[in-house]
């Protein structure tokens, strides 16, 4: 009887047992099935409101500039998540939601992958991200911005645009929007690059009257201009057309008249505005050359046609946006290099003498020399106008970027198909004399000067393969006591640092970062901007990750037929990335770089860098006018150079 008691018992709890078991399993089914799904959704942003500014899709599907491209589309973007954050309260949209609104972004635009193109990534969308002191929701922001106060003084009631001009108003607001962003960054967190975005975001969604798709917000926010311009140029030619032709027959002969009249007037008075402009002028150089405590030999522009052949074209060692480069040969025998300025208006002076006072201030054997320059207003054939040209040194040997990448224009009509490559020692060489040349523009200038588009086309070999900076058409002055500038940007695409592309802030670091991208290029033989052809890195990324990997051999040319220890190589490789860090507090001086070349300064360990998604919103959001880009240079093969340049797929 006790025996069976027992085994009763153990059978009644063993049913226990099974029944809690089961529970336990229905209710875990019941808890998957109501967990959260991150399968992907429809993207909650509404594309529609981009109709109302077709400008925005026509410049992302234009064919001339990727840059130009990406900028509108990151723009576009922008405008999208602020009316998705007056909505919906949150900057950015559900992780699950990103990858669609991304596909959604490229079937809108109708451009097979221009959100890869230009870096915009389901990450760059997508909620959750450690960006600008994480800020996630629209109480975040307020609580995070404590001097948000000055955002609604400047930019509620403010009138931001008239059509679609820019006011003073605008002015107002988008400088209360910088101090705001300004404030909401940790130093150190590159994540806080995004702070000017949000703040933009912000001001668009809460504080503009007009909310963020008005066009007075979009002109002044966002540089996106409405549909109106269009429409106000089709109907200008529209009456243009009807109404030229009218006029056009009916005072066709009082016209040509006028033609005769003005001819006849013209060639009595221009011997009097030639010397007027010339002597003007002069007395601006003059002024300009006493405070800097430097002469200028002056050249008559009849010795410069004579020593160019009349600025032949076969004479041409360089182009860019300024006009062109010639090579001539003075009555002495001695060859200069005569930079002619293309803006034969009056209204050239003020690049012109910017750039001579820049050359005339400086004086070392790593940077091209100033001989002289003209000023003469001739009346005239092809070269009537007011005549600037900046005499310089001959250099013989082209440019770095002639013997890296392409041909060298002699300036005698032939061009050089192909050149020995360039041996190690010569490479070694060719970095540390710029590097010299970068360093006293630094440190050992009256004036800290600062380069802002140093290159291999702006770098100048002569015959023994000494290196010397060039092109000063785009430097900047520091005044002193000052660390830092906040200017218009301007450069070259590639070449640009990302706090200086997308802040304007300014230093000499700046050009370090320049630097580091050269140094890059000198040691690989690759391009700045020609992606990797099997992984689509560009030269940064793809150096950047075979070091960390170990390999960094394979960043060696391998055209390279006399190496030099490794122990040098690794160094300049590193020196390189160092100098080229996205984050401005790790880049060294260029008196450091140079210590460190020669192997006079410990190189440290390489510091980790933002991911590519980081830099790519940096560089998307460059303000770079196209007349600042490739500034021009004395260059074997600058129009190249400058069309690579312009490609701009992102890190």
């Amino acid at each position: 009887m006790g025996r069976w008691s027992l085994e009763g018992q153990e059978m009644l709890g063993l049913r226990r047992r099974t029944v809690i078991i089961l529970v336990f399993f229905f209710l875990s089914l019941q808890v998957v099935a109501q967990a959260p799904s991150l399968t992907p959704t429809d993207c909650p942003l509404n594309l529609d409101i981009l109709d109302v500014f077709p400008s925005v899709a026509e410049q992302v599907r234009a064919v001339d500039s990727l840059e130009k491209r990406c900028l509108t589309l990151t723009h576009g973007v922008d405008v999208l998540l602020s009316v998705y954050l007056k909505n919906e309260d949150y900057f950015l949209v559900p992780p699950e939601a990103a990858s669609s609104c991304i596909q959604a972004l490229n079937s809108y635009f109708q451009v097979p992958n221009i959100t890869g193109l230009c870096g915009l990534t389901p990450a760059f969308i997508s909620r959750g991200t450690n960006n600008c002191q994480a800020i996630q929701t629209r109480e975040d922001f307020i609580s995070a911005a404590k001097n948000r106060d000055s955002i609604l003084a400047t930019c509620k009631n403010g009138v931001l645009a008239n059509g679609n001009t820019k006011s003073a108003g605008c002015a107002a607001c988008t400088k209360s929007l910088t101090q705001v962003a300004n404030s909401l960054r940790s130093s150190g967190n590159s994540n806080d690059n995004l702070c000017l975005d949000y703040t933009s975001m912000y001001t668009g969604a809460f504080v503009v009257n007009a909310g963020p798709s008005d066009v007075t917000t979009l002109v002044c926010l966002w540089d996106i201009i409405g549909d109106d311009d269009d429409k106000k140029k089709l109907q200008w030619w529209v009456y243009l057309v009807i109404s030229g032709g009218a006029i056009l027959f009916a005072f066709s002969c009082a016209w040509i008249g006028f033609l005769l009249l003005r001819r006849w007037r013209r060639k009595h008075r221009q011997s009097n505005v030639g010397n007027e402009f010339a002597r003007v002028a002069k007395s601006m150089l003059h002024g300009s050359m006493k405070e800097i405590g430097g002469g200028l030999t002056w050249y008559d522009i009849e010795e410069l046609r004579a020593a160019t052949h009349n600025f032949d074209v076969k004479r041409i060692i360089g182009q860019g946006g300024f006009g062109n480069v010639y090579r001539g040969v003075l009555l002495d025998g001695s060859e200069v290099a005569c930079k002619r300025f293309k803006d034969c208006t009056a209204a050239g002076d003020t690049s012109f003498l910017h750039e001579v006072q820049a050359l005339a201030s400086v004086r070392h054997k790593n940077l091209v020399a100033l001989r002289g320059c003209c000023i003469a207003s001739l009346g005239e054939g092809r070269l009537a106008g007011y005549q600037r040209i900046i005499v310089l040194d001959y250099v013989k040997n082209g440019t770095l970027q002639d013997h890296l990448f392409g041909n060298i224009h002699k300036g005698d009509g032939k061009k050089s198909s192909s050149q020995p490559t360039l041996s190690w020692p010569q490479r070694l060489k060719i970095a540390t004399d710029a590097g010299r040349g970068v360093q006293y523009l630094h440190a050992g200038a009256q004036t800290q000067i600062l380069h802002r588009d140093i290159k291999p086309s702006n770098i100048l070999l002569d015959s023994d393969f000494n290196a010397m900076v060039a092109d000063f058409g785009l430097v900047k002055f520091t005044p002193n006591g000052v660390s830092h500038m906040t200017t218009g940007v301007a450069g070259s695409f590639g070449y640009i640092a990302p706090e200086y592309a997308m802040y304007s802030q300014l230093t000499e670091k700046s050009d370090v970062y320049s630097f580091g991208i050269v140094m890059l290029e000198i040691i690989s033989g690759r391009k700045a901007m020609v992606p990797d052809p099997i992984t689509s890195e560009l030269l940064i990324d793809w150096a950047w990750r075979l070091f960390k990997e170990g390999d960094w051999d394979l960043i060696l040319d391998p055209r390279l037929t006399e190496r030099g220890p490794d122990e040098d190589l690794k160094r300049f490789a590193m020196v390189a990335l160092l100098c080229a860090h996205p984050q401005v507090f790790y880049r060294p001086t260029m008196t450091m770089v140079l210590r460190m070349l020669e192997g006079a300064q410990h190189v440290p360990a390489l510091p980790d860098r933002p991911i590519p998604v980081t830099l790519s919103k940096a560089a998307l959001q460059a303000s770079l006018a196209p007349s600042n880009i490739g500034s021009g240079s004395y260059s074997s093969n600058f129009s190249s150079a400058t069309q690579d340049s312009m490609r701009q797929p992102v890190k």
